[in-house]
């Protein structure tokens, strides 16, 4: 039986020089609280692990998956796995893969009850959604979503412990 959690995985792309990808600027922006507005533990309540996607050929390395990582500690969240760091200069499936595998088995050992009966562990299971989409020259005309220097993007993810 899962525990009542509030569990948030964040997998954040950086796009050119450091920045965040169209879809994820109000986010930043929001990260950023330039203007102070979001108390230091709005998120007390929020567990997190964050997924950096990026490209080591760019000095901004991750940039914005390492910025979203340490600006959710400031708001009071806290993070229960560590940064997982993807590279499209490298294997970028494989890190996603194994940092995914490692981060499923810490699921399943901190947040399934521990006092579930042997007949009731043998049946739990992990289910996860997630989609890695090939960027196609169709896709790569749509500049508002991908430029020519993308591979890949996330089209969902989600994890159901049961």
């Amino acid at each position: 039986m899962l525990k009542q959690e509030n569990i948030a995985i964040f997998v954040v792309a950086t796009y050119g020089e450091g920045e965040p990808t169209d879809s994820a600027v109000a986010f930043h922006d929001w990260l950023s609280n330039k203007t102070n507005s979001v108390p230091s533990n709005y998120l007390s309540q929020v567990k997190y692990a964050t997924f950096a996607l990026g490209d080591s050929k760019y000095t901004t390395f991750c940039k914005m998956g390492k910025f979203t990582d340490e600006k959710l500690g400031n708001f009071g969240a806290n993070k229960i796995f560590d940064l997982g760091i993807g590279d499209d200069n490298g294997d970028i499936d494989n890190d996603f893969e194994s940092w995914k595998q490692k981060l499923l088995e810490f699921l399943s050992s901190k947040y399934l009850d521990n006092q579930s009966t042997h007949a009731e562990q043998s049946n739990n299971a992990i289910q996860y959604e997630f989609n890695v989409k090939e960027v196609d020259e169709t896709f790569n005309d749509n500049k508002q979503f991908a430029n020519n220097s993308e591979n890949h993007f996330f089209e969902s993810f989600s994890v159901i412990l049961i």
